[in-house]
């Protein structure tokens, strides 16, 4: 009887423990700025969609059809500076 009473209280703490683990992942701040990037940057250029996000602000983005557009949207993102932290790829 004490084992079936043992199995849900240790998958309530594995749970509660996943949780409380989870509510502390906060985005970066580089990771912050390149979404508020995109926010700015996606009504001007819808054919590009975010992809990944890395916590050190390097994203991937891909397009849906053809490379137009890419170098603009490249330089919206980064603010108008040229950058070398970007890759893009086709979705598929």
């Amino acid at each position: 009887m004490r084992a079936v009473l043992f199995a849900p209280a240790l998958g309530l703490m594995g749970c509660s423990t996943l949780l409380a683990g989870c509510a502390t992942l906060k985005n970066t701040p580089a990771q912050d700025q390149v979404y508020a990037m995109y926010d700015k940057c996606h009504p001007i250029y819808p054919q590009f969609t975010l992809y990944i996000v890395q916590a050190d602000g390097r994203y991937t983005f891909g397009f849906a059809s053809g490379t137009a557009g890419v170098t603009d949207f490249v330089l919206c993102m980064s603010g108008g500076k040229s950058s070398n932290w970007v890759t893009g790829r086709t979705p598929g």
